[in-house]
């Protein structure tokens, strides 16, 4: 929308541009004068010529203020009205190209929304056949892969047993060869330990009969001998009855009043051999315990 010109072929905008550019310059100028004339005027004396011309210049710049603010206020209104037809013009304009535009853009989305729901039609078509093969490819992998499996499992334990029926037969045997290897030694071991035992019970019955002998010799001794130096029967008791004489262990026959001394000797002699046998020997328990000659 274009405004309307003036007589000299310009836009009254620019006119008024103009005018408003020469208004303020020979403002500017004169206000720059009217201030050097000041400080001039302060500086020297005044006279009256000065005077008059000075409220000459104050008058003719007030009645050019005064026909600067009437052109100023002209031009405001002239532009204010332009202003407010082109900003009127701009909005009908602005309103007709949104419609416009926002016709053209639901044209636009309508077909980009048809074409998108095309597209994700196809796409979905083509995925739900990729996956459908990729499934197709994999459980033939799976059950190909579970077939190796199987028969890789099975050699294994085909070898697994073969190999633990071996190493089973292996120690069976040497579990026999250990078995008889140990048999042959006990029994060897338990033939040197009859013969150390019978070996040992033969030295010691030996002993024990010489003890005996010795310790008879010694009862009768005493026996012999009375406490007063006179020998007295075997048959006296101290009551004056007769008492018949007991046998010994050994079978020899002593008297009953060497007994006590001669039993408590045997006793202790005993005593500490078996138990010196018992801790130098202490085998001799277990051959006890199988039947064997044990002191």
């Amino acid at each position: 929308m274009s405004s309307p010109e003036t007589v000299t072929g310009k836009q009254p905008q620019v006119t008024f541009v103009e005018n408003l550019i020469d208004a303020l310059s020979s403002l500017s100028f004169w206000k720059y004068e009217r201030v050097r004339m000041t400080k001039e005027i302060e500086n020297e004396t005044p006279s009256s010529s000065l005077t008059k011309c000075l409220s000459h210049r104050d008058s003719a710049l007030s009645h050019r203020d005064s026909a600067l603010t009437k052109c100023l206020s002209h031009g405001d209104s002239a532009l204010t009205k332009s202003l407010s037809h082109r900003d009127s013009a701009i909005t009908k304009r602005l309103s007709h190209g949104d419609s416009a535009l926002t016709k053209s853009l639901s044209h636009r989305d309508s077909a980009i929304t048809k074409r998108l729901s095309h597209g994700d039609s196809a796409l979905t078509k083509s995925l739900s056949h990729r996956d459908s093969a990729i499934t197709k490819r994999l459980s033939h992998r799976d059950s190909a892969l579970t077939k190796r499996l199987s028969h890789r499992d099975s050699a294994l334990t085909k070898g697994l047993s073969h190999e633990d029926s071996a190493l089973t037969k292996s120690l069976s045997h040497r579990d026999s060869a250990i078995t008889k290897r140990l048999s042959h030694r006990d029994s060897a071991l338990t033939k040197r330990l009859s013969h150390r035992d019978s070996a040992l019970t033969k030295r010691l019955s030996h002993r024990d009969s010489a003890l005996t002998k010795r310790l008879s010799h010694r009862d009768s001794a005493l026996t012999s001998a009375s406490p007063t130096g006179t020998r007295r029967s075997p048959s006296a008791s101290p009551t004056g009855t007769r008492r018949s004489p007991r046998a010994s262990p050994t079978g020899t026959r002593h008297s009953p009043s060497a007994s006590p001394y001669r039993d408590s000797a045997l006793t202790k002699c005993l005593s500490h051999r078996d138990s010196a046998l018992t801790q130098r020997h202490p085998i001799l328990l277990r051959t006890h315990a199988t039947g064997l000659p044990f002191i």
